[in-house]
């Protein structure tokens, strides 16, 4: 499996790199939360084997280290995510054995609905693992794999005639 650099997941993410010396991190401004009593820092690394690391730090003198320990961890988990979607190149679409349906995180939809937003499920487990929270029984599905090209194509032509439909009856 290819590795992916710093700056092909900075460019995913809309982001840019900070380099100084063997350093390279992607800095995320908008992460958590900036007041005048509290700040976020959180940024990306990648380590000698590859694995993409993140880092957040809070400063908030008027809450407990608890509150900021429990804070942080809720901030890398985002970005975690937001790396996860980067960094995807197959999506997973729980469909319907009997009618076609497609299983989207315990509603069910026309293929068409789920495709505008197709990056629920990053993997054929954790649509599985949804199934199985919403008491729906994983045999009566097929798990079906889409490329990203090919989800993005289709979510793009799905939103572009919304759009011309809309214009039509305006």
């Amino acid at each position: 499996m290819k590795t992916t650099s710093i700056y092909e997941l900075a460019e995913k993410l809309n982001a840019k790199v900070w380099e100084k010396g063997d350093l390279k991190r992607i800095y995320l401004n908008d992460e958590g939360y900036n007041t005048k009593k509290m700040s976020t820092k959180a940024y990306i690394f990648q380590n000698e084997s590859g694995e993409f690391k993140v880092s957040v730090r809070i400063e908030c003198y008027s809450q407990s280290i608890n509150w900021i320990t429990s804070q942080e961890e809720e901030v890398k988990k985002s970005i975690e995510k937001k790396i996860e979607k980067a960094l995807a190149d197959t999506y997973y679409i729980p469909t319907r054995k009997a009618d076609g349906k497609v299983f989207d995180d315990g509603t069910i939809e026309d293929r068409d609905e789920f495709m505008l937003y197709p990056d629920v499920y990053l993997t054929a487990e954790a649509a599985i693992a949804s199934l199985k929270s919403e008491d729906q029984n994983p045999e009566d599905y097929d798990i079906v794999a889409i490329s990203r090209e090919e989800a993005e194509a289709e979510s793009e032509a799905l939103w572009a005639a919304r759009k011309a439909a809309k214009e039509a009856q305006a």
